[in-house]
């Protein structure tokens, strides 16, 4: 893992870790103040050889050596005598202490260092008095002890630093356990945070796309409100940043095959809810913007949505062209904006994947495609096979994918049943980005959904980890996950599209009805 994994890790889980790290802190506060207090207190004694006592010839300089290595000797042997029974038995008749020899032992410490024959003792107890006292006891019965015991070796020892009595508690040390408790928590944290990681597979960047789909991303839209609501095409009211999205997927889209321009487009995606048929509905406004005669074809024979979002006459549309009994003109309804054009589903039919699978279907494509481009809003991949028949059909899919909604697995198996039909995969689509964070991406700020699929049209739908219904509209909680963004060619907006027509547009019904 690399230093930009671990900051893309903090950021993404950083509520938990600032809990665990709260968590570790406050347990290491209540084991300390639940701790009963110890204090310490330190004496010390020097051994010193004839030569440190100023009794040697200064001038042989080889004794004044040998001297003082057995000075150092005698006091690392001396030291282990600090914690003998003969010493802790004198010192607790001395201070009067109920404690067995073998308890004292265990409270009393004696060392040296290697540079100096000083020993050392530390003594620690609940009362700092008691310390204080033990350790100065200690001292004073080992050099009698060590006096009358080793009399005739020339080296003396001799108490140096009496203990004082100690003001803070050496146990246990707040200073010391409360930042042991708070790494241990962030630890814990940024453990539990990588488990969960991994176990999260849900689509959080144009690199999963592109890794899962097998083909790249043409484009990323922004989440907004705007694209939330019912009436989901552009209409000229929706900000700077979606249109350069919505152009961006156009751009990349006309570059996806210069040989073989995609006259066909099938879009869909792995579930309901990824916001397809707004992606349909909003990259047909903006191919019309740029001046081609585009018709939109709502091919989502089982939960059609086209006609709502253009506010459209769905009376008489794809299932009776199919059927024969309307014509394409007949059927084919302009639009508020120049030069495009929707076809709705019509009829909701009994056998849409076999009308969608058909020779006429083919035809019908094959047709439309010498005078417009035709945008094609399908099912979803997963629950029925509708997308992956009419795939075959077009000249290619564009698989809308939800940032941090679809799963890695939805994307696979999805890609594989377009390959299963012979479909071609143009690429990808990152849908309702959430860029709250201005300096990883540069558009907008919000989250939108509108549905998913629990059952689809009477089949149910089985898939992993299904989301929620939502209605239509509604905002799914902001999150702070990463997405890379593609390039954007940033220009003005274009804000003088022509007016609606409504008045046309309702005679044109009512002749149509008669």
């Amino acid at each position: 893992m690399t230093l930009e994994d671990l900051w893309k890790l903090t950021r993404r889980y950083w509520l938990m870790l600032v809990a665990c790290a709260a968590i570790g802190l406050a347990l290491a506060a209540a084991y300390t103040w639940t701790r009963t207090k110890e204090y310490t207190a330190t004496a010390q004694a020097l051994v010193a050889s004839p030569t440190a006592s100023g009794r040697n010839n200064a001038q042989n300089s080889s004794a004044a050596y040998s001297n003082g290595l057995v000075a150092q000797q005698r006091a690392t042997v001396w030291a282990n005598l600090a914690t003998s029974q003969q010493v802790t038995s004198q010192v607790i008749r001395n201070e009067h202490l109920n404690e067995t020899p073998g308890q004292l032992a265990g409270n009393i410490s004696a060392t040296v260092p290697q540079t100096s024959p000083i020993i050392t003792v530390h003594a620690t107890s609940t009362d700092p008095a008691k310390a204080k006292a033990i350790a100065n006891s200690v001292v004073d019965v080992l050099t009698s002890y060590v006096q009358k015991a080793d009399p005739d070796t020339g080296v003396a020892i001799k108490n140096t630093s009496s203990a004082v009595l100690p003001s803070t508690p050496s146990y246990p040390k707040p200073a010391k356990l409360l930042p042991i408790g708070l790494l241990a928590g962030l630890i814990i944290g940024y453990l539990l945070a990588l488990i969960q990681h991994r176990r999260d597979t849900r689509v959080r960047s144009t690199d999963d796309v592109e890794e899962n789909l097998g083909a790249a991303v043409l484009g990323v839209i922004p989440a907004t409100r705007g694209l939330a609501a019912a009436d989901r095409s552009l209409h000229g009211k929706q900000d700077f940043s979606t249109r350069e999205a919505l152009r961006q997927l156009r751009t990349n889209l006309r570059f996806v095959d210069v040989d073989h321009d995609p006259r066909s487009i099938v879009i869909t995606s792995a579930r309901m809810g990824e916001g397809k048929s707004t992606v349909a509905a909003s990259l047909a406004w903006v191919i019309a913007d740029s001046g081609d005669k585009v018709v939109l074809v709502d091919a989502d024979l089982r939960r059609p949505a086209v006609a709502g979002i253009y506010d459209l006459d769905s009376s008489v549309g794809l299932t009776q062209v199919l059927a024969g009994t309307a014509t394409i003109e007949d059927a084919i309804q302009p639009t508020d904006k120049h030069g495009l054009y929707v076809l709705t589903a019509g009829q909701i039919p009994p056998n849409p994947s076999e009308l969608l699978g058909s020779g006429r279907m083919k035809q019908l494509l094959e047709t439309l495609a010498v005078d417009y481009r035709v945008i094609l809003d399908a099912p979803p991949l997963l629950p029925v096979t509708d997308a992956a028949l009419l795939s075959a059909s077009a000249d290619g899919a564009v698989v809308v994918v939800a940032a941090s909604d679809t799963r890695v697995e939805h994307v696979q198996r999805a890609a594989h049943n377009l390959q299963a039909v012979g479909g071609r995969v143009l690429g990808g689509v990152l849908n309702r980005v959430n860029t709250r964070r201005i300096n990883r991406i540069m558009y907008g700020d919000t989250q939108y959904g509108h549905g998913a699929y629990g059952t689809y049209a009477g089949e149910k739908y089985y898939g992993d980890n299904q989301p929620t219904d939502t209605p239509v509209g509604t905002l799914p909680p902001e999150t702070d996950d990463d997405v890379t963004q593609v390039g954007v060619t940033v220009r003005a907006p274009n804000d003088t599209e022509p007016a609606a027509n409504l008045t046309s547009r309702k005679l044109l019904r009512k002749e149509r009805a008669k």
